[in-house]
């Protein structure tokens, strides 16, 4: 039964406005503007509809009308048609087992293979790879901006046709391809075949809307870099690809969570999280791979401590790729060492309340604040 809701879920959010995908390899999670009550009328980038599991079974929730229902519900309210056909494949389960013919799915997903054969951002009208573009292009100047090496450009692209490209490689994604401009950020296997791509907004969006990752399906390769790394080096794993440019022999997770287990290069990996020590999910994911016997780095006494990753190190501290790529081979850590600098780096950056109080015991109330995390 949940495996009929979530493709029914799917064919519905897929052709729906503003639709993005952040399902996690358990769960579906998807967001698209409310067909219900239409989002904001004055920001057409708000998407505050959403697709989420809950105890065994798809619900639909907007964050701007406040609807909460079921799946069923909202086909049954909304979508007939497709009510409809649910309860067709909801019968044909139900009745006992005989030998039939297979049900075909009702929507044609395009395969990772189908995809390889038809599909190469290279031999796209709709794209144009950065090293080729002149300086003076706008989103040259952008990434020239973000201080991104010009030797590195060859590995972006950029579109002012953000929505019909995604719909060569997920079709029927949009169903108004109306012109939006995205430096296009390709995902590759690790022998250098497309996966997926994701999109970055070069202008005002809500941060939901900032990267928007497409793929054809769920079982793609969901790590950016995979076809550059040297497996008998240090692995860094980022959180964002543009990070991971910086360093050699990095790569990034797009597109949703990973199991530690399915990460490769166990041996040689580690993990730099960005530098938040006031964030709830980094300490949490933190005190996860330590706990797995992961190598991380922990930002305790860093020079460029008021920055969040690295890419904001280089353009607003100073720092160089350089500098950057020594701190994490100094700081790289595991274990009990890992386990005390965690706790060092939480303390270090606990906001201290009252800071202003002139009582003689403040010296006692030093770390007894809470920690915004």
């Amino acid at each position: 039964m949940l495996f009929l809701e979530r493709e029914m879920a799917r064919q519905i959010a897929f052709v729906l406005p503003m639709f993005s995908d952040h399902s996690r390899p358990d769960a579906i999670k998807l967001n698209f503007r409310c067909p219900i009550c239409g989002d904001s009328k004055k920001d057409k980038y708000k998407s505050r509809g959403w697709f989420h599991e809950h105890k065994g079974h798809v619900w639909y929730g907007c964050f701007n009308c406040n609807v909460n229902m079921s799946l069923v519900n909202f086909m049954k309210n909304y979508r007939e048609e497709m009510y409809k056909e649910f309860l067709k494949e909801k019968f044909r389960d139900s009745e006992p087992s005989k030998p039939t013919k297979p049900v075909e799915p009702t929507r044609k997903l395009v395969t990772q293979a189908e995809l390889e054969k038809k599909f190469s951002l290279d031999r796209c009208d709709l794209v144009k790879r950065c090293d080729l573009l002149p300086l003076e292009h706008p989103v040259i100047k952008w990434m020239t901006g973000r201080v991104i090496p010009r030797d590195k450009h060859y590995l972006f692209y950029f579109t002012g046709a953000w929505k019909e490209l995604t719909n060569t490689v997920k079709p029927d994604t949009y169903r108004n391809v109306e012109p939006e401009y995205r430096l296009v950020i390709p995902i590759y296997n690790a022998d250098g075949s497309f996966s997926c791509m994701q999109g970055r907004a070069l202008g005002n969006v809500d941060k939901n809307q900032r990267y928007l990752t497409v793929k054809p399906d769920d079982d793609v390769n969901k790590l950016y870099g995979l076809e550059r790394i040297d497996p008998t080096k240090t692995v860094y794993y980022f959180e964002g690809p543009i990070d991971s440019v910086f360093i050699p022999n990095s790569l990034a997770i797009v597109g949703g969570a990973m199991a530690i287990q399915d990460a490769p290069f166990k041996e040689k990996r580690v993990w730099v999280l960005d530098n938040e020590p006031r964030s709830k999910d980094t300490i949490e994911r933190l005190e996860k791979l330590i706990r797995a016997g992961e190598r991380v780095v922990v930002w305790l006494d860093c020079p460029w401590a008021d920055q969040k990753d690295i890419n904001d190190m280089i353009l607003k501290s100073g720092a160089t790729a350089e500098l950057i790529q020594q701190y994490l081979v100094e700081n790289t850590c595991s274990g009990l060492s890992a386990q005390r600098r965690l706790s060092e780096w939480r303390k270090l950056n606990e906001p201290q309340k009252r800071k202003h109080d002139r009582v003689d015991h403040s010296a006692s109330l030093r770390w007894s604040g809470t920690a915004e995390v």
